[in-house]
């Protein structure tokens, strides 16, 4: 990807404010973003404006996921998964996600997956709003997990509940 850097720094500015508060170091996310890269099925977007990476998202096969395969029914066991979805904070209510995830569930559709999947906390009604109201997802479970969030200065290791949400392309 040629614009990497860009990207991580997008991507650690926005999952470093509230609710999330959370922390990523550099060189773990550039290899996790090459590992995404490196899956056929991959589609990892960024939109840009004037030069500048103003969004991103990220998806590929939900039986990557095992820990939400495990909650899934069957029939979304071979769906696509919404993995990440970022937007500048300044560019943000002028349809940039709503953008990033419709090129997103087209290049899915275009290879061939019928089933989506994705996961969001549940302090992210925005998020769920996405799913749910546009693209008529629906909640079918909830997962505890735990995430490094960055609290008055101090790393912490803090509980969050993430809803799964299913949903036909």
């Amino acid at each position: 990807m040629k614009d990497m850097d860009q990207t991580i720094d997008l991507y650690q500015q926005c999952f470093a404010e509230a609710p999330w508060f959370e922390v990523f170091d550099p060189e773990e996310l550039a290899q996790e973003f090459s590992e995404f890269l490196s899956f056929a099925d991959a589609v990892f977007l960024v939109c840009e404006h004037e030069g500048k990476i103003v969004g991103g998202a990220v998806g590929f096969s939900v039986s990557r996921k095992a820990d939400i395969v495990s909650i899934i029914p069957e029939s979304f066991r071979e769906g696509f998964y919404f993995s990440e979805l970022f937007v500048d904070p300044l560019y943000r209510n002028h349809g940039i996600a709503k953008l990033l995830v419709q090129d997103r569930r087209e290049a899915a559709c275009a290879q061939g997956y019928r089933t989506g999947v994705v996961r969001t906390s549940v302090s992210q009604p925005i998020t769920q709003h996405l799913y749910i109201d546009r693209l008529g997802f629906t909640i079918i479970a909830t997962q505890e997990a735990y995430s490094t969030k960055l609290i008055d200065g101090v790393k912490q290791e803090c509980p969050d509940t993430r809803v799964i949400m299913v949903g036909t392309m």
